[in-house]
């Protein structure tokens, strides 16, 4: 987008009033951007005078004798007016005539500037049309806010936006309308997001300016997806972009953040510089023609300041999600707050403190089993962006602080920093924070990259030498590794009511979690996943699955409807190692077939005396597909006193066992495959 770089050189224009024996004369004066005069129209006066109580600007050539003439010859006509009235109407001439020149209007309270790329989730959801119809069938007061829309970076529009250009709107009452385009860019630039904020803030003047992302968000790391340039904003151009913009000196009031898990320390570091205020969100953020977003603008009032207006847009957000769980099979969480920037020096002072005590040499399976503990967001993602909840990993990390205040005050910066917060589950308190740990070499790199060119402090420098010991760790195990597979040679042990692997005093300190595995072999000695559960204790060196007469998941009973996270296994190979494909987000079980009969998932049956098989129903892409295997049910084997249907199965065919062992770098060991004997 070269040409949205090109700068005019800006004509400012003045006009100096004076007298000149008794005349009223405006002189007008045109300068350059350097306040050098132009002399181009400087021959010109206008003579201001009043005639039958009419006021009226004459214009008249300097430099003609005649003009010159006539200017000395305007006089005021009824000299019997008081000399009071006189001045008192000059005054108010001048006023008047100052307006009509200079083409002053009012400045408008509010300017909200919505950044927004489209990306896949306009190509392929139409996501975008559905926030900007939001917007448009509301009823916003336009008398009070501007509201300007730059939209580009999807590879196809499904509303007034076109996929060959970059397009500026304004929104009116008959709804956005094209001010600017220009050719097709790449929008996950810090020019291309510079070039925004200066256009509008040179063309839209108000009192304050507020600014709203809407794309994917990529946690610490970045923001803004560019479909086309397949880029996005990394955290160092977003700060490049405020830099360079004119919110290097003056602050917007309130900057959304309408993206994934962009309520983070580092997001709210860099826009400390720029905003008093910020929103965003912890966690991954839905989409849905169902969620409402952008509509929270209909809500703002004259009066409001930036903290109000963040709070309609949580409201507004939190309403629909709610609406939207109501409908849903599964819960979908909404973790949503506002940040007082204004602080966020503060919070950063004392988040450098409290890591600083903390000696990781000395400590370091301490903190990894404390970051395993700590909720990890992005779990869609494989949790890839590795951003947990600030105040629960500071809880989490408190016992390996060699100073017992800063916990305490590190907790209390984050209270006064978070002023409002919405949350659907426990963990989240509104404001999250990186630290690696499943996200692999690469994604953890870019972050550290990124971190050091804007920080280079304390926790920066505590991360990457977390970082390094896990590596180093990691290198070890997978020197003893086989066809890329961790394996386990401890041996099984299985009896009547307990499965069960000896760990050495090395694998017992470096356990972390476990995970076992019961599959079904088949005629064509593919195996059938029965039962994964983490339900596996370790005592002293044993890490320990009680079966108590019945093969058992979580939930004390393998269920027929199984809400779990699901694995297919798709076979396992000669040499025992495991081939594992992980369903993505997409795809779902969203209930079950009982003789064609539909049920959602967790479903009351009050009466099964006449059911014949089922069949699951998975939700792919938004598509309803059914298992091909139409399962036949044994009714010895159900148990329906609850009146919950559960589905109870017993070894009466060929069984094998496999556990699962992660150490603490989350690195992950499988034993071989034992066959459980009848």
């Amino acid at each position: 987008m070269d040409n949205l770089d090109d700068k005019s050189n800006d004509k400012k224009v003045y006009y100096n009033i004076k007298q000149e024996s008794g005349i009223t004369i405006i002189e007008k004066k045109i300068y350059d951007s350097n306040f050098q005069e132009i002399k181009e129209n400087n021959n010109w006066y206008n003579i201001l005078k009043n005639e039958k109580g009419k006021t009226i600007i004459e214009k008249v050539d300097k430099k003609s004798e005649s003009s010159n003439y006539k200017a000395k010859q305007i006089k005021r006509k009824n000299k019997m007016i008081p000399a009071l009235c006189s001045f008192l109407a000059i005054i108010i001439l001048i006023t008047i005539t100052l307006l009509v020149i200079s083409n002053i209007s009012s400045k408008k309270k509010r300017t909200f500037m919505i950044y927004m790329v489209g990306s896949d989730l306009e190509s392929n959801g139409s996501f975008a049309t559905f926030d900007l119809n939001d917007i448009t069938n509301s009823d916003i007061d336009l008398k009070n806010n501007n509201i300007i829309l730059m939209i580009g970076g999807s590879k196809k529009w499904h509303n007034f936006a076109n996929e060959n250009e970059i397009g500026i709107y304004e929104l009116q009452k008959s709804g956005f309308k094209k001010i600017n385009n220009y050719p097709v860019t790449n929008m996950a630039t810090s020019k291309s997001l510079s070039f925004f904020l200066n256009y509008v803030y040179k063309d839209y003047k108000s009192e304050e300016y507020d600014l709203i992302f809407w794309n994917h968000g990529l946690g610490a790391a970045g923001l803004e997806s560019d479909e086309i340039s397949d880029d996005f904003i990394d955290l160092i151009e977003l700060d490049d972009a405020f830099k360079n913009s004119s919110f290097n000196n003056e602050k917007l009031e309130l900057v959304i953040f309408n993206n994934c898990l962009s309520g983070n320390y580092q997001f709210a570091n860099v826009m400390s510089k720029y905003a008093d205020y910020m929103v965003g969100s912890e966690e991954v953020m839905y989409v849905s023609a169902f969620i409402d977003r952008l509509n929270f603008l209909e809500k703002v009032k004259k009066e409001d300041n930036g903290y109000d207006i963040g709070k309609y847009y949580i409201d507004i957000s939190d309403d629909s999600m709610k609406r939207l769980n109501e409908l849903s099979y599964q819960k979908y969480d909404s973790t949503l707050s506002i940040i007082d920037l204004s602080n966020m020096h503060n919070l950063d002072k004392t988040v450098n403190d409290f890591i600083s005590s903390i000696d990781l040499s000395k400590d370091y399976y301490g903190v990894s089993r404390a970051r395993f503990n700590t909720y990890t967001y992005s779990k869609s993602a494989n949790y890839i962006y590795d951003t947990v909840d600030l105040y629960e990993l500071v809880e989490e990390l408190e016992p390996y602080s060699n100073d017992s205040k800063l916990a305490k005050k590190l907790k209390n910066e984050i209270k006064n920093t978070v002023k409002y917060n919405s949350a659907i589950n426990n963990h989240s308190n509104g404001l999250s924070i990186y630290f690696p740990y499943y996200g692999g070499t690469n994604n953890i790199e870019i972050h550290l990259y990124l971190f050091n060119k804007l920080w280079d402090d304390d926790y920066t420098n505590f991360i990457s030498n977390y970082y390094e010991s896990n590596s180093k760790k990691k290198r070890a195990n997978r020197a003893t590794s086989e066809l890329n597979i961790n394996k386990l040679t401890n041996d099984i042990s299985i009896d009547a009511d307990e499965i069960s692997i000896e760990l050495t005093d090395d694998e017992k300190s470096n356990y972390q979690r476990g995970n076992i595995y019961l599959f079904k072999k088949n005629s064509d000695n593919l195996y059938t996943l029965a039962v994964k559960s983490n339900n596996i204790e370790l005592e002293n060196n044993t890490l320990k699955y009680r079966i108590k007469g019945i093969i058992k998941n979580n939930d004390d009973i393998v269920s027929l409807i199984d809400t779990d996270e699901q694995y297919v296994y798709s076979q396992i190979n000669e040499i025992d190692t495991i081939s594992k494909i992980k369903i993505d987000d997409d795809v779902t079980i969203i209930g079950t077939t009982f003789d064609n009969e539909k049920l959602p998932s967790g479903a009351i049956i009050d009466d099964i005396s006449n059911i014949k098989y089922y069949q699951l129903i998975y939700s792919i892409d938004n598509e309803e597909i059914e298992t091909d295997i139409k399962e036949k049910i044994d009714k010895k084997n159900i148990n329906n006193s609850s009146k919950e249907l559960q589905f109870i199965d017993t070894i009466d065919e060929e069984y094998y066992v496999l556990i699962e062992y992660f150490d603490i770098n989350n690195d992950n060991f499988f034993t071989n495959l034992k066959k459980i004997d009848k």
